[in-house]
């Protein structure tokens, strides 16, 4: 149906047993369109600091996420040992001490993997705030509905709504009559 079909009786939203009929948008629900309009213009405004401020948390985050990486595990933990801050070794660092490589080297990796990290951390800060912001942007956007409409996301097509429309039932009768 489209809007100027629609007679609004309910019948649709009553019948259907799944909730997937969105009902008209009251008129003491819609916000004033200067108030709408300023909402809107505030997020869009706000929409980079929230991008920087997502990459800057998302920065401060990449020391931890990168011990996620086993070189990296492994150079804190020499690099811990060395210092004295913990005694002992274990079964890492008694291999990599085995293999007769370099700290320095293990350290460099450990640094570059940590690099990686910190762009990548920043970067993901930047888009999770990106996708939160635009989110933020769309649901201040107020869509108005003047008739019943079908919820895609909830329908499940069984077609109760259909069957007790009368404007449905009146297109049916009407192109089921021959010579019409």
């Amino acid at each position: 149906l489209t809007q100027g079909e629609c007679i609004n009786c309910n019948l649709c939203a009553n019948a259907c047993p799944f909730g997937a009929i969105r009902p008209p948008t009251p008129e003491s629900e819609m916000p004033g369109r200067e108030e709408g309009k300023t909402l809107l213009i505030a997020l869009l405004a706000l929409l980079p600091v929230m991008v920087g401020l997502g990459a800057w948390l998302g920065y401060l985050g990449s020391a931890e996420l990168s011990r996620v990486n086993y070189t990296v595990r492994l150079a804190d933990r020499v690099w811990a040992e060395q210092q004295g801050q913990v005694e002992g070794t274990n079964q890492a660092s008694d291999a990599f001490y085995r293999q007769g490589e370099a700290n320095e080297g293990l350290y460099l990796q450990a640094g570059e993997i940590r690099r990686k990290f910190a762009v990548g951390s920043a970067v993901l800060g930047g888009y999770l705030a990106l996708v939160i912001g635009v989110a933020l942007v769309g649901l201040s956007v107020r869509r108005r509905r003047s008739v019943y409409e079908i919820d895609p996301a909830a329908c499940v097509a069984c077609g109760r709504c259909y069957r007790v429309c009368p404007v449905q039932r009146r297109l049916e009768a009407e192109e089921g009559q021959p010579g019409q």
